[in-house]
């Protein structure tokens, strides 16, 4: 079949990524899409096309197979080339009900568009989108004033967590994504044309490297995009604090009054940052300090108590135990120190009241060029 017959056949075939995944719905794979594969010329390094070379066409497709691939991560599924030419190439999630993977799609030349539902969004060269391909309130496409060819790049996923990391990312970033043609991940995806055979078989671990380095890649872009807002500064500030000042007994109220905002302000700003409040926070960094000066030190449970700042050891005692979930005894026979402040369930909403900071007493000195220390209660 000559080069011009594989463009024809490819271009009756229109909406090619769908083909690509058509094994995971029980469909049959045209024979044209099963055996012939072609690399897009890259536009960093290579002439522009012909005059004239207009026709859709899927450049190349690399169909990927993950030997033993693990439940709970992503796999990839397809990497792929298209050009496109016509406002007849439009996709919509709601008749894609029954795929179940998801979307990363980057334009290399020409433009398209993505729409959701925060309305319309262009994709010029350099620009993705990430979508799952079964949500109803997104399509994409090639735009009805477009004139040139819409040259792009994608790479199918599913498996794992990927819904969630997809919509997650949506959320807090958009759904488009500045990722530049001659970025590493770009570079790597373009890669996976040089397949002759237009497929390939990895394993879980190669798998889940190609998936994670487009997300960390595409977390990254947005991050220096991003320039950091108040909150995040002043989440970074706080947590600064704490760890440089952890067994001095320091309190959400010393913290918020040193930089300047009200502690409900400081409260609610740490928790949509980190997750938890700051309160229970500086409950377990305290809590972890007394586990090391159990582990390290003869020092009583009582006199730790006292070092950091509890008012009587009966309160510290049942902080300890709700916190590590054994006695300060028990832990120091058979314990380890907690290697993270954050556990697993932490993050849940609604759990924020569960530990109390500690109770102060009185008369404790306060933190060097903050002031005196705040009384009991003051910080939960």
């Amino acid at each position: 079949m000559t080069t011009e017959h594989k463009r024809r056949a490819f271009s009756r075939h229109g909406h090619v990524e769908s083909l690509s995944h058509s094994r995971s719905c029980g469909e049959d794979i045209p024979a044209t899409c099963q055996s012939t594969t072609y690399r897009l010329p890259d536009p960093c390094v290579d002439p522009p096309p012909l005059p004239g070379d207009t026709a859709a066409m899927l450049r190349w497709r690399t169909m990927i197979d993950v030997l033993r691939p693990l439940a709970s991560c992503p796999r990839p599924l397809t990497v792929a080339c298209e050009r496109q030419v016509s406002p007849d190439y439009l996709h919509h999630g709601r008749y894609r009900q029954r795929e179940h993977h998801c979307l990363l799609k980057i334009t290399l030349a020409g433009r398209g568009f993505f729409r959701d539902a925060s309305g319309t969004h262009a994709l010029p060269p350099g620009h993705a989108f990430l979508c799952r391909i079964n949500d109803p309130a997104t399509s994409y496409g090639y735009p009805e004033d477009a004139h040139e060819p819409w040259d792009f790049l994608y790479c199918c996923f599913q498996g794992g967590a990927s819904d969630a990391v997809v919509d997650e990312i949506s959320a807090r970033h958009g759904p488009i994504h500045i990722l530049p043609l001659d970025h590493g991940p770009v570079r790597e995806l373009l890669d996976w044309g040089h397949r002759a055979d237009g497929h390939v078989i990895i394993d879980a671990a190669q798998g889940l490297r190609l998936v994670d380095g487009l997300v960390a890649a595409l977390l990254d872009r947005d991050r220096r995009q991003t320039p950091e807002d108040p909150a995040g500064r002043l989440c970074r500030q706080a947590l600064d604090m704490i760890h440089a000042q952890v067994g001095e007994r320091l309190g959400v109220a010393d913290i918020a009054r040193h930089l300047g905002v009200s502690r409900e302000h400081l409260t609610r700003v740490f928790h949509d940052e980190i997750g938890i409040a700051p309160a229970r926070y500086l409950t377990r960094m305290t809590i972890i300090e007394a586990c090391r000066l159990l582990k390290e030190t003869r020092l009583s449970a009582a006199t730790i108590s006292t070092r950091l700042g509890f008012c009587d050891p009966g309160h510290f005692g049942r902080v300890f135990k709700r916190v590590i979930g054994m006695t300060t005894s028990r832990f120091r026979a058979v314990g380890a120190i907690p290697s993270a402040v954050i556990g697993p369930r932490e993050r849940e909403p609604g759990t924020d009241g569960a530990d109390q900071a500690p109770r102060i007493a009185a008369s404790s000195p306060g933190v060097p060029g903050l002031g005196p220390r705040t009384l009991a209660g003051d910080d939960s």
